[in-house]
């Protein structure tokens, strides 16, 4: 019986210990990952093959784990596609080995991560997905950045295709041969406060410069809204709100980002630095 007991000790003092390092080590994961504030005030954040939702107070609420540890989550996005009121998130996994994307996943949350659609997009490539509204219509769409030939342009090159998410299902609304210029990356934001989105891209120049392009959706494709100046290098461009986005310039061996919104009234950028900690 003594014996007996002494085990049970043992056994209960290594499940305290256990349960210490297990909440240590979720703390330091958790500690230091970046949190997107909701409307609902919840937190989210995304990382590797997870997708975690947190309380204000950063209290774990929902985890979804995708796939196994080679699995990563390479592009994402967050609205309301179905206008149900929910949380949507979109996601694009990969294999660690591999460049491009395989998986499109679409997870709605109210009081729990639940999948509502899944397709295997490895052929094409994949290597982004974005929510948008390119015609003002509230119908959310879905962008997907691939990298692949088309019947006009038979040669491998990154391109913007736009589909409806209709019962479940893509349903293509636009898979343009390509911009106006072979481009690095594109966002969508409302530039001009029209409500519809426009696609804002970083573009190349013959001279090895490049350009910020952006787009207005005419009812069949993408048509030139305005270019802006060259720049020597340009490494980034992300949303900053519903109608401004940022860019990261490379001058010299520095990087500057700066703020961009657009003067609709004379159709130009204006630039303004970024006084953001960490930038």
């Amino acid at each position: 019986m003594i014996k007996k007991l002494r085990y049970l000790k043992i056994f209960l003092s290594l499940l305290i210990i256990m349960s210490i390092l297990y909440i240590s080590y979720n703390n330091v994961v958790y500690k230091n990952k970046k949190y997107i504030k909701l409307n609902n005030n919840l937190l989210l954040s995304i990382y590797h093959n997870k997708i975690c939702i947190f309380k204000p107070n950063k209290k774990l609420i929902s985890k979804y784990e995708i796939g196994d540890e080679n699995t990563e989550i390479l592009s994402y996005d967050i609205n309301d596609i179905n206008n149900d009121k929910n949380l949507d998130i979109i996601i694009l996994t990969r294999n660690k080995k591999e460049a491009y994307g395989n998986e499109i996943k679409i997870f709605s949350y109210s009081n729990n991560l639940n999948e509502i659609f899944s397709i295997d997009f490895k052929r094409f490539n994949p290597w982004k997905v974005q929510f948008c509204d390119v015609d003002g219509s509230n119908n959310i769409e879905i962008s997907i950045g691939v990298y692949k030939k088309t019947k006009f342009h038979p040669v491998m090159a990154k391109r913007p295709f736009i589909f409806n998410y209709v019962d479940g299902q893509l349903i293509p609304k636009w898979r343009g041969s390509r911009l106006s210029k072979p481009f690095d990356d594109y966002i969508f934001v409302d530039i001009d406060y029209d409500q519809e989105d426009e696609l804002i891209s970083i573009e190349h120049l013959r001279d090895g410069q490049k350009v910020i392009n952006s787009y207005n959706w005419n009812g069949f494709g993408f048509e030139g809204k305005t270019q802006s100046k060259p720049f020597t290098d340009i490494l980034s461009i992300s949303k900053a709100n519903d109608n401004e986005f940022m860019v990261s310039l490379k001058k010299g061996n520095q990087e500057e980002m700066l703020n961009v919104k657009y003067d609709n009234n004379n159709r130009r950028f204006i630039y303004t630095k970024n006084k953001k900690e960490g930038f």
